[in-house]
């Protein structure tokens, strides 16, 4: 699929995903932007959760303009996160270290902005607190749902592109390696 097509396809998947039930943070649209920051322009990269966000909250409705800030920033650690560890270099360990450090910046940020907005935790440092312990579930759902999905995006990808490359080398339209 051509790197024209590749970012559409993800954001579609990605609001799909996002507007399908599911607990919350149990959705593949962390990995996609991870998954997009690795294989397509920066540019584009960043629209796939960002899109994926808007369209979702748009349809099912918008919340705290606060919390909404730290999630949409929380989810751009995908795509730039991507392009700086996994564009020219993946491993299972890259990979799962680019999963985690974009789950843990998600989780620190939307956090802050639940605790910074006001209403639901007094404005201390033991309510900051008590929101980062009361929001390590959904870290532990972010970590399934991103680990999952990256796994089965980079794995199907690399599977796709070993097939497709010995495809060629089978039927002397590629270069013998």
């Amino acid at each position: 699929m051509g790197n024209n097509r590749m970012p559409w396809l993800l954001i579609a998947l990605a609001i799909a995903a996002r507007l399908l039930p599911h607990p919350f943070n149990l959705t593949p649209v962390g990995a996609l932007g991870l998954f997009a920051g690795a294989c397509v322009p920066t540019r584009l990269a960043v629209l796939v959760p960002l899109l994926a966000l808007l369209v979702g909250d748009a349809l099912a409705g918008f919340y705290d303009p606060v919390v909404m800030a730290g999630v949409y920033l929380g989810m751009l650690a995908g795509p730039c996160l991507g392009h700086w560890l996994l564009r020219t270099r993946r491993s299972v360990v890259r990979i799962g270290g680019a999963v985690t450090a974009s789950a843990v910046f998600f989780f620190l940020t939307s956090n802050f902005a639940m605790w910074f907005s006001g209403p639901y935790y007094p404005p201390t440092l033991d309510g900051l607190l008590a929101c980062y312990l009361n929001g390590l579930p959904y870290l532990g759902y972010s970590l399934l749902g991103d680990g999952a999905c990256a796994a089965l995006l980079f794995g199907g990808f690399e599977l796709a592109r070993r097939s497709f490359a010995g495809h060629l080398n089978d039927s002397g339209n590629g270069a013998r390696t």
